[in-house]
């Protein structure tokens, strides 16, 4: 019986051991912060139609994702200028506004466009509301658009 079993000791000790090793990866992170473009708001009008705005009934805010991997960026939103798209003389006596508020990474409550937000590290959602107001005069029928610009930036 002892015969048996020594040609299969014999081969467990000739096989040769496994070989293993570690492998590394390794990679840099810039330093930045990148706004990356959501969902496009939605003008709702309001006043007798002296006002089109994403605040109102009808108006939805527009998102957007701001992801920052350093300190010391700070946000910012610029107000529409002026429309991308309008009928021919709804510009005139127009006067345009925007603002924001934050949620995720950094938390802000609303601000209005012009001022600025720190910017906490991490992934940060961001609510944009604009509007466009002529007091005293209706915006004559027809399509609208309009862009508020942000900014993840050192100051």
């Amino acid at each position: 019986m002892i015969r048996r079993f020594l040609p299969a000791v014999a081969l467990v000790l000739t096989t040769p051991a496994a070989a293993q090793t570690g492998l590394t990866f390794t990679g840099t992170v810039l330093d930045s912060c990148t706004v990356i473009a959501g969902t496009p708001g939605v003008l709702g009008t309001a006043n007798g139609n002296t006002l089109l705005s994403s605040e109102v009934v009808g108006g939805i805010p527009s998102l957007a994702t701001v992801a920052a991997t350093g300190l010391g960026y700070e946000l910012s939103v610029e107000a529409p200028t002026a429309f991308d798209l309008a009928p021919a003389g709804a510009a005139t006596g127009t006067t345009f506004s925007a603002s924001f508020e934050t949620s995720g990474a950094t938390l802000v409550g609303r601000i209005v466009a012009g001022l600025t937000a720190s910017v906490a590290l991490g992934t940060t959602f961001l609510t944009v509301d604009a509007e466009a107001a002529r007091p005293g005069d209706v915006f004559p029928a027809g399509a609208y658009a309009m862009t508020a610009t942000v900014r993840c930036a050192r100051p």
